[in-house]
């Protein structure tokens, strides 16, 4: 496809070759990690993907409106596994460090899932995504 990046390339590949989707972003999200979820879950369904997010942190008050019609669940070991086993692949946003979501990156370890990393910060961790 014209006007893609290899980056941007890749990413579309990896959508079209998985399902099943689970979304999560940095402890104590912001706007950025949380309007990247809700945009990137409502665009997944849009082309018939299943999607479920998950963070480490709440919802904080001031963007409770993205989860009206739209879960966005906490982190607990136990809906994390269960998130973890139901989804053929995980996209982190807002974040390139492993560290920065929190619980669930140590879950990673336990479990061969593909990973995608969309951010745009200038950092990111190697090996990661």
């Amino acid at each position: 496809m014209t006007g893609r990046t290899p980056a941007r390339q890749a990413f579309h590949e990896f959508l079209e070759r998985h399902r099943r989707f689970l979304l999560t972003t940095h402890v104590n999200p912001d706007g950025d990690g949380l309007g990247s979820e809700a945009a990137t879950a409502l665009w997944l369904g849009a082309m018939g993907k299943s999607v479920a997010i998950l963070n480490d942190s709440p919802v904080p008050q001031a963007f409770h409106f993205l989860t009206r019609h739209l879960p966005m669940e906490t982190f607990d070991s136990g809906v994390a596994e269960q998130r973890l086993s139901d989804a053929d692949a995980l996209i982190v946003l807002d974040t390139s460090n492993r560290q920065r979501i929190g619980r669930l990156a140590p879950m990673l370890d336990q479990t061969v899932i593909p990973i995608a990393v969309v951010d745009h910060h200038v950092t990111h961790s190697n090996g990661f995504g």
